[in-house]
């Protein structure tokens, strides 16, 4: 919305936009559509009165701009690219998803490559700055939408961090449990008591799923135990191998998390996506920490103050890193990167009749 008194606009302005809509019903820029709107014997927001008082006009103002220009082996691109989107019929959810993040992910990687040959960049008179993956973010829904873009600009090698509206994801009921099977999982060899009540108590969380039968039976029957002991062995041995989250996915296959949270809890489908979230939030931190423990004690210094510290980790990684930022709309707050891609700007729901 404009201030009075103000004829520019001090957003960042983007220099290249991604946007799949097949069809475009009207006009593209923001302030063109309330121009528009602005017609409407209501006023473009709705506040004009029929003797035609409006309290709350639109004022056009204009952006601010850059003083560089994006270029790309020599020419320059322009300020709005919009790819559509071809189909015989109407493509479903998810292969509608890969489509798109396929295209965008592939674009960025050539941008970036080229930015990495002193091909492309921001060019301010004779000089040209290159094209860094942190000049780059893709705006999302949601978690579902940020997982299909990371993982095709990392199928590319094009390392990125998600910053979502979500961040208190650290007060989930799932977080404390998360931490219960890491400790479980950080030495299960242990032969001391506090080893073993860890397993147990990892063991007892709802989400796996064990009853009080089965819990009862690996306190009565050594080899039973052992066999657990050997499991959480594994997982120790993927943590270090590959990662954190290689090793929650591996516990969700082998304790059968997803179809357990979506049968039996309330929240089920809310449960899931916050256990999906915490593994790819520790895999981030994981990076900047040194081994099993120090990411133990990330996470619970996280839970007990789930305010503040999943903020202040995410701003480190996006002020530190040279990372594409995957960023949800809601928390995007007007476009902020000098390049700003939407692959998945035609999803939407359909309008219920309640």
């Amino acid at each position: 919305m404009n201030e009075v008194g103000r004829d520019r606009r001090y957003h960042g302005f983007p220099t290249l936009l991604f946007h799949p809509a097949r069809h475009l019903h009207g006009a593209l820029f923001l302030g063109t559509l309330a121009a528009v709107a602005d017609e409407h014997p209501a006023g473009a927001f709705l506040f004009r009165e029929e003797g035609g008082d409006n309290p709350l006009p639109f004022l056009p103002v204009e952006a601010k701009g850059r003083h560089e220009r994006l270029v790309h082996q020599g020419q320059p691109l322009p300020a709005m690219t919009l790819w559509p989107l071809e189909a015989d019929e109407p493509l479903s959810k998810t292969a509608y998803q890969t489509e798109m993040a396929e295209r965008c992910a592939s674009y960025m990687a050539e941008l970036l490559s080229a930015g990495q040959k002193g091909e492309s960049g921001f060019k301010t008179d004779d000089t040209l700055t290159p094209l860094k993956p942190s000049d780059m973010a893709v705006l999302v829904n949601g978690l579902q939408e940020a997982r299909a873009i990371r993982q095709a600009l990392a199928s590319r090698g094009v390392k990125s961090v998600y910053l979502s509206d979500h961040d208190k994801v650290f007060s989930s009921p799932m977080a404390a449990q998360v931490e219960r099977w890491l400790r479980a999982c950080a030495e299960p060899l242990a032969s001391s008591r506090q080893a073993e009540a860890h397993l147990r108590a990892a063991l007892a969380t709802p989400v796996l799923g064990l009853s009080l039968a089965e819990l009862d039976h690996l306190q009565q029957n050594e080899l039973a135990w052992e066999a657990r002991v050997e499991q959480f062995s594994h997982y120790h041995r993927l943590w270090q191998r590959q990662g954190v989250l290689p090793l929650v996915r591996r516990m969700m296959v082998d304790f059968d998390i997803p179809a357990r949270l979506l049968a039996e809890f309330e929240e089920g489908e809310r449960l899931l996506t916050d256990l999906l979230h915490l593994g790819e939030l520790l895999q981030q931190a994981s990076a900047e920490l040194d081994g099993e423990h120090a990411l133990i004690r990330f996470l619970f210094d996280a839970i007990a103050d789930p305010e503040s510290h999943g903020d202040s980790h995410k701003l480190r990684l996006e002020s530190d890193a040279d990372l594409v930022k995957v960023v949800t709309i809601h928390k995007s707050k007007g476009l902020e990167y000098p390049i700003v891609a939407l692959p998945f700007i035609a999803t939407f729901k359909e309008i219920s009749g309640r």
